[in-house]
């Protein structure tokens, strides 16, 4: 089961039956945060596409989100879009905003060189495919500027999960070696007057055209691409040149904005929508790698509740893989003895699965034997349930008790039972994701069992 993530749920939006969620999400021990959009006629019958929309040096995952718009274009066309936000990064101990370790370098530095943000993403990838009916084929990157620089490291480096990529003023970094090994899809937009990430004598990595130029090159297309005239119908001093390649392993493409500074264009102002060129662009491609590897697979069973002072042994072994625990432990099988999320990769040829459970270590609650029978559902739940309490002989005052695993009370209060069965409602109001331990008392008897609030 690819349980993935321990999340806290921040901020649900529901709105029309889209959900639109900003979660944390601690990461390589550090506590990262992304937005996940689903779109109101998502049922699970039908699998998704994937995209991924990376913002710019300094900003953040909410206002990208709200101002490119792919959400609302996911809406219309049933796509999920998940939106992640970069650390901040500090260069001579002053914070300079949030980065990606993108490759993008300047006179040696490269901000957050450390932070393994390809890992990041491809952990979100198979997050979002855990729980949701996702057609992994048709994952897409996309950003603005250093955002489209990390776009492009990721078509370098997770190209096996990455179909293809949309960048708008963001190319490859000077600090990577790019060698995808397979022909990546490719749409890049850059303004002629971008004073920020120039068009030429880019000081951060390859120029405009000498990155389509890389990945036409890449695709084994033809030297010399076919030019068009986008129609100039908007008195914005910006016009368009689009240039698509020709006998390529995989479609390259190039808007060229004569006049355009560093900025993403739309069709309210503009003549062309870098949002909706992108999306139509993505429709057509598909990754033919993931169908490849579709018969790998690596299963660490479900998440699990133990007794602390146990341990509990993981086994990912395969036929001739090899294996890397987030840990770097390179063997098929991992002792956990302290909680937290476990995930492995196994690679076998150039095939690469990941999954990931939960283990919880909790207090003796769990082995107490009840001495009444109860039951409480759903498990898991979201901050509402139910404890249902059945044959009682009289009527009693119940305590009720919840409890986190290191044995800290959450919340304590007391119910009236009647004679028979009774049904109560458990409310759990800013309580985090996790798993806890619900203690019943009645007429000084006790009993106590595990639930998880998603």
């Amino acid at each position: 089961m690819k349980n993935l993530l321990l999340l806290l749920l921040l901020f649900p939006v529901l709105l029309q039956g889209q959900t639109k969620t900003t979660y944390d999400v601690t990461f390589d021990g550090v506590q990262r945060k992304f937005i996940e959009f689903i779109p109101s006629g998502y049922d699970g019958s039908t699998p998704l596409p994937v995209v991924i929309a990376l913002h710019g040096l300094g900003d953040n995952a909410e206002n990208f989100s709200n101002v490119v718009g792919f959400e609302q274009l996911a809406e219309q066309n049933d796509f999920i879009v998940i939106t992640p936000e970069a650390l901040v990064a500090v260069v001579f101990s002053i914070p300079v905003g949030t980065a990606w370790n993108s490759g993008a370098e300047y006179l040696g530095i490269t901000l957050n060189s450390d932070v393994k943000d390809v890992e990041f993403i491809s952990f979100l990838i198979d997050s979002v495919s855990a729980h949701f009916n996702v057609d992994l084929t048709r994952v897409y990157a996309t950003g603005f500027s250093m955002g489209g620089f990390m776009s492009n490291r990721l078509a370098c480096e997770l190209n096996s999960k990455i179909a293809a990529i949309g960048t708008v003023a963001g190319t490859i970094g000077g600090a990577i070696d790019c060698m995808p090994g397979r022909a990546v899809p490719e749409l890049h937009f850059h303004g002629t007057a971008d004073g920020t990430v120039p068009y030429t004598n880019n000081n951060y990595g390859t120029d405009a055209e000498e990155t389509v130029e890389f990945w036409a090159s890449n695709a084994g297309c033809s030297a010399t691409p076919d030019s068009s005239d986008v129609p100039d119908t908007k008195n914005d001093g910006i016009t368009l040149k689009h240039y698509t390649y020709n006998n390529c392993d995989a479609d390259v493409e190039f808007y060229k904005a004569i006049g355009a500074g560093h900025t993403w264009l739309n069709s309210v102002q503009n003549d062309i929508s870098y949002t909706q060129t992108i999306w139509e662009f993505f429709t057509r491609q598909s990754n033919s790698s993931v169908e490849e590897c579709s018969s790998l697979s690596v299963d660490l069973g479900g998440d699990q509740q133990v007794i602390i002072g146990e341990t509990v042994v993981l086994d990912a072994t395969t036929a001739d893989a090899t294996y890397s625990w987030q840990d770097g432990n390179d063997q098929p099988t991992y002792s956990v003895t302290t909680g937290g999320i476990y995930w492995v990769d196994v690679t076998v040829g150039n095939c690469t699965v990941r999954d990931s459970v939960r283990v919880d270590f909790v207090t003796g609650l769990v082995s107490h034997s009840n001495s009444f029978e109860f039951s409480v559902y759903p498990n898991p739940m979201s901050d509402r349930g139910m404890i249902s309490i059945h044959s009682l002989t009289d009527k009693s005052l119940m305590q009720v008790e919840v409890l986190d695993v290191t044995g800290r009370t959450i919340m304590v209060n007391e119910v009236e039972l009647a004679v028979g069965d009774n049904l109560i409602p458990l409310e759990l109001d800013n309580v985090a994701r996790g798993t806890y331990i619900l203690s019943l008392k009645v007429n000084g008897e006790q009993s106590s069992q595990p639930f998880i609030v998603k």
